[in-house]
C-alpha cells in the first residue's frame, strides 16, 4: 500500500500552480502593454523560477504535514489505520523531502544562469529573496504560517502581488503603477476564493485546531468577510480607473461582476439557514479569480 497517486499530486495544488503560471504573464504583460519588447528566453527562466519555487515550498510543506501525527491523520486517515509499522510515512515524507529539495536545487541553478547572463538587478534580488522568505516561512517550522492564521494571506501575496511584480521585472528591471493597480483588486478576490473554499471543512478545522481566517473569525463573520472583500475588489477596480487605470483594462474586470454578486448570494443563503451548493460556491470561488486574472492578462498581451 502506498500514498495514492491522485492525493500526492494534490500536494502541489495544481489550481495554486496554474494561478502563478497566470499571474507571472500577467506582470509580463504589463511589459507588453508598456510598448516594451520581450525577451522569451528571461521570460522562461524567470517563469520557471517561481514556478520551482513554489512547488518546493507546497511539497516542503506537505514533508513536514507528514511528520506531524495530526496532520497525517487528518490527511491520510485510511492510511494511518493501516500503516502499523510506519514505513509508508517514511517513505512518503522521503520522497516529497527529495522532490521539494530537487525543485530548490532548480531554482538555484537558475538564478546562477540568470545572473551569468544579467538577467538580476538590485529590485529583482530584493524581491526573489523576499519570495523565497515567505516560501519558508508559509511552509517550515518553526514558523508553519501555512496552519497560523495568515497562511492565505502569505499565499495570496506571493501568487497575486510579488509572481507578477517578478514577471515584470525580469522584463524591464523597475516597477510600473500599473502593477497595482491590476494586482490590488486580484489579490482581495484571492483572500475572498480562499474564505469561500474553507466553509466546507469548518467544522473539522475546528476539531483539528487548524488555525485560518475563517477560524479565527467564526464562519458567520467569515461570510460577511468574504463579502465585503468582493465588493471591495470592484470598489477599487473603480477608484483605479479614476486615477489613470486604462478603461481597457477596467472593463473586462468589470464584467465578472454577475459572478461576484451570484457567489455572495451563495454565500447569504447559508447565513438564512439554506443548505450549502458547496459544488456552486467552489465553481464560482475558483472562477472569479481565475477569470479576473486571465481577463486581464490577455488584455495586456493583445491589447
Amino acid at each position: 500500500m502506498s500514498i495514492p497517486l491522485a492525493e500526492s499530486i494534490k500536494k502541489l495544488k495544481p489550481f495554486y500552480l496554474g494561478v502563478l503560471l497566470l499571474t507571472y504573464a500577467l506582470g509580463s504583460g504589463i511589459a507588453i502593454f508598456l510598448g516594451e519588447f520581450i525577451d522569451l528566453n528571461i521570460y522562461w527562466v524567470g517563469q520557471s523560477i517561481v514556478f520551482l519555487l513554489l512547488v518546493f515550498s507546497y511539497l516542503i510543506k506537505a514533508y513536514f504535514d507528514v511528520l506531524d501525527p495530526g496532520e497525517f491523520h487528518r490527511q491520510y486517515k485510511s492510511i494511518v489505520e493501516k500503516d502499523k509499522t510506519g514505513k509508508i510515512i517514511r517513505q512518503t515524507s522521503s520522497a516529497f523531502l527529495l522532490i521539494a529539495l530537487a525543485a530548490l536545487t532548480g531554482v538555484t541553478v537558475l538564478l546562477v544562469l540568470a545572473y551569468a547572463n544579467g538577467y538580476l538587478n538590485p529590485p529583482l534580488i530584493i524581491l526573489l529573496g523576499l519570495a523565497f522568505l515567505l516560501s519558508l516561512f508559509y511552509s517550515t517550522p518553526p514558523f508553519r504560517l501555512v496552519y497560523s492564521g495568515y497562511g492565505e494571506l502569505i499565499q495570496a501575496v506571493i501568487l497575486t502581488n510579488i509572481t507578477p511584480a517578478i514577471g515584470l521585472l525580469f522584463q524591464t528591471g523597475d516597477f510600473h503603477r500599473l502593477l497595482g493597480m491590476v494586482t490590488l483588486p486580484i489579490t482581495i478576490l484571492f483572500i475572498a476564493m480562499t474564505v469561500a473554499l474553507s466553509l466546507k471543512e469548518y467544522a473539522l478545522d475546528i476539531k483539528y485546531e487548524r488555525k485560518n481566517i475563517l477560524t479565527r473569525m467564526g464562519w458567520r463573520k467569515g461570510i460577511h468577510f468574504h463579502n465585503i472583500l468582493a465588493l471591495s475588489a470592484y470598489l477599487m477596480i473603480c477608484m483605479a480607473a479614476v486615477l489613470g487605470l486604462p478603461w481597457v483594462l477596467t472593463w473586462p474586470v468589470l464584467t465578472t461582476i454577475p459572478l461576484a454578486i451570484f457567489q455572495i448570494w451563495l454565500l447569504n443563503s447559508i447565513l438564512n439557514g439554506a443548505a450549502p451548493r458547496w459544488g456552486f460556491i467552489h465553481f464560482t470561488a475558483y472562477a472569479l479569480v481565475v477569470l479576473n486574472i486571465y481577463l486581464v492578462t490577455y488584455t495586456l498581451w493583445v491589447g
